[in-house]
């Protein structure tokens, strides 16, 4: 398998390790958790959710050109849509409850962790009530994306 301009570049692990790591984040587990699950060091498991958080954002800002949307008045949107978000966040993740040590200390990680967590909800994960994901519903891909898919998005244009 090729693997210049992936995430598996320069890594002596098996793509099945690497998509445990991200399903493993996505899930919540710690990066130690991680660690200890997988046998990787720490750093290694930090820098593949790194990557793989600057992947998604990559994906999602190269995919997501001239959507049509139906005008929707400012109060409208911020109800809906802010409500929306903060519930699929809260679902998706334990990382912002602060009564939790899984909350994120540093900004940084904040952003790493949504990036991630926006690449799944709009790539990956299928509603079981569409049967879709949602970039499939909003006609910006025709296919289901996985992990494998994020990682080797092209990052060189």
């Amino acid at each position: 398998m090729e693997t210049l301009n992936t995430i598996y570049f320069h890594r002596h692990i098996d793509a099945e390790q690497i998509h445990l790591v991200l399903h493993s984040h996505r899930e919540g587990v710690s990066h130690r958790g991680i660690a200890r699950l997988t046998g990787l060091a720490y750093n290694t498991v930090v820098s593949i959710i790194r990557e793989a958080s600057q992947r998604g954002q990559l994906l999602h800002n190269q995919e997501v050109k001239a959507v049509d949307t139906a005008e929707v008045s400012s109060v409208e949107m911020w109800s809906l849509k802010i409500e929306r978000v903060n519930g699929i966040l809260r679902q998706q993740t334990g990382r912002f409850h602060h009564k939790q040590n899984k909350f994120a200390k540093r900004w940084e990680w904040t952003e790493i962790i949504v990036r991630l967590l926006v690449s799944f909800y709009n790539w990956i994960w299928v509603s079981s009530r569409h049967k879709t994901t949602a970039a499939q519903r909003a006609n910006l891909t025709d296919r289901k994306w996985n992990w494998h898919g994020v990682c080797i998005y092209p990052t060189l244009i």
